[in-house]
């Protein structure tokens, strides 16, 4: 065929059924910086399949229905119940799973730190949003979440409606565009790593321009597979480093699982 062209490798990529709906302006993107790579469309699909299984793909163990899982949770009657599903959920997506263990105090210490807050902005959020009904925050808290999988966002936005929050989902790709609305707190929750695979993304420039007066940002200490190979240290190193230059507090906390920063930016 002739050379292909970036919405090309879009079409090949949405015909896979593991990223079909991935949003098709990250894809594109790749797709550029791959072409200008690799120049021929075999070459360019299996890197782009690898950037996206680096960034998101890896993340969920099994086949996301999420239809099915707005459906259940529709299902749940009352709160108890709804809880009780939602962590079934979470399990699904590696991110939170690693999580369980330590989720409530974890989020307990975080906002301890912060004090009262009205307004959150989750980013690459995966199924984080469902670990809202177990923060402590007030009941009419602005939650905003932002990911890149068309039927993920559709699923939460279910869920914040389900849950009666006040919350919305977006497609949104980080890396490349950031929210402008401004929020109490910024959860970019092992987020960072995945940006140093993404084209032309710095990660100070993310943290700098959020509209935000806290930051959480955590590290995994582990990797997916659960070997620890120093993790913790080298990410704490390599995080100090990239902001030693800002006027900001740093607060760290280091759970079983995670490496977090609060981060004061006033």
């Amino acid at each position: 065929m002739m050379n292909p062209t970036p919405e090309d490798i879009v079409t090949k990529i949405h015909g896979s059924a593991k990223y079909r709906t991935v949003w098709p302006s990250l894809i594109r993107r790749i797709a550029e910086q791959e072409l200008a790579k690799q120049g021929n469309m075999k070459s360019t699909v299996k890197a782009v399949k690898k950037t996206l299984h680096q960034v998101a793909g890896a993340f969920f163990e099994r086949k996301m229905s999420f239809g099915r899982w707005a459906e259940e949770l529709q299902q749940c009657e009352g709160l108890v119940a709804l809880k009780a599903h939602c962590k079934i959920l979470m399990q699904r997506h590696a991110s939170t799973r690693e999580r369980m263990g330590c989720f409530q105090e974890m989020y307990r210490e975080i906002f301890t730190h912060t004090g009262p807050v009205t307004s959150i902005l989750d980013l690459g959020c995966g199924l984080n949003p469902l670990s809202l009904l177990w923060m402590p925050v007030k009941k009419d808290i602005r939650y905003e979440a932002f990911d890149i999988y068309i039927d993920q966002i559709d699923f939460l936005n279910s869920f914040f409606q389900i849950a009666g929050c006040d919350g919305e989902a977006y497609l949104c790709d980080i890396s490349d565009k950031l929210p402008q609305v401004e929020a109490d707190v910024g959860l970019i929750l092992k987020v960072l790593p995945l940006l140093d695979h993404l084209p032309d993304c710095d990660a100070l420039y993310v943290l700098q321009q959020l509209r935000v007066r806290w930051l959480v940002v955590s590290y995994p200490v582990a990797s997916l597979g659960g070997h620890k190979k120093g993790m913790t240290l080298n990410y704490a190193a390599r995080f100090e480093d990239m902001v030693q230059h800002e006027s900001w507090s740093l607060h760290q906390i280091i759970y079983p699982s995670e490496l977090v920063y609060i981060i004061d930016k006033r």
